[in-house]
């Protein structure tokens, strides 16, 4: 009788024994089931069970979290892809100007882009910035740059190829509440007269030789919100000397570690008092000041500079 009560009250302690070899080999839905006569035995397997449900859904969690992981990092790729093709390969050319362009993109991709390109002996300009971050982001941004580009190719009537530009995208957002805002400009060489348009964009800054500054903004609504009936345009000289500074909203609210943001004024400031010769060079200090103002804080957008100088 007391070797068959030993035998008896071991059971529980081999039952035991098996779940935890069973779970050391991999298997991890292994469960230890109480015993009447289990007694502490009964209290430590029930401890263990809950360390196995704990640990398996530490792992399920780890295991979504890395797939999520795995899908943003994919998007990100394809998103940074996206934005470089949105770029123009190199500064285009053109006789008479000084063009340097910047851009530094954030951690997660968004919709920045400016463009430039030569169409029947005029400067085509242009510089968007797409509401919401991510890929979706980056191809409402590539829809506007190609038909902007598209209809530019068939007539350099500015108010004709944004208003046209903005009745196609309308067609895409819908009710998404997406926009894109731009602004777009033509120069002509023969007349020296630069004609634009601002949808809901931050207006470029145009510093005179006289070193006198002008805002170029007209009335507008950002692309994709309603439909255009009528496009405000303006025209402005643009003379040897004057330099034009095109730029998006991540630079203005580009922020320290205190929270506090580089904002429009410092941008005006460090522009009225740049004495550079050169485009490139006047894009560099910009870069470097608001890099330098946000030294230790994360970029939440991306920063777009554009410095088209009259030479």
């Amino acid at each position: 009788m007391a070797v068959w009560i030993s035998r008896r009250m071991a059971r529980p302690l081999r039952a035991l024994s098996h779940v935890m070899a069973r779970v050391g080999e991999g298997d991890l839905t292994s469960r230890f089931q109480k015993d009447r006569m289990g007694f502490e035995i009964n209290a430590l397997g029930s401890q263990f069970n809950q360390m196995l449900d704990a640990f398996a859904t530490h792992m399920e969690s780890a295991k979504k979290e890395r797939a999520e992981k795995e899908l943003f990092e994919s998007e990100l790729k394809i998103g940074y892809q996206i934005q470089k093709s949105l770029l123009p390969p190199q500064i285009p050319l053109f006789d008479g100007l000084d063009i340097a362009a910047g851009f530094l993109s954030a951690k997660e991709v968004a919709g920045d882009f400016y463009d430039l390109y030569e169409q029947d002996g005029k400067l085509f300009i242009a510089i968007a910035d797409a509401a919401g971050k991510g890929v979706s982001a980056c191809l409402y941004s590539l829809c506007v740059r190609s038909f902007l580009r598209s209809f530019a190719t068939a007539s350099l009537d500015l108010a004709e190829i944004v208003k046209k530009t903005n009745q196609l995208f309308c067609l895409d957002t819908k009710d998404s509440g997406v926009f894109v805002t731009a602004w777009v400009g033509i120069y002509d060489p023969l007349t020296s007269m630069l004609q634009y348009t601002s949808c809901g964009h931050c207006p470029p800054l145009l510093k005179k030789e006289d070193q006198t500054l002008f805002e170029l903004k007209t009335s507008g609504t950002a692309l994709g919100v309603i439909e255009f009936h009528n496009v405000e345009t303006a025209t402005v000289p643009f003379r040897e000397g004057d330099t034009l500074l095109l730029y998006t909203d991540g630079v203005r609210e580009a922020h320290n570690i205190s929270g506090k943001l580089f904002g429009k004024a410092r941008l005006l400031e460090l522009f009225c008092a740049s004495k550079a010769a050169r485009a490139q060079s006047l894009l560099n200090t910009l870069m470097k000041e608001v890099a330098h103002f946000a030294t230790g804080a994360p970029q939440h957008d991306d920063l777009t500079l554009l410095v088209i100088r009259k030479k």
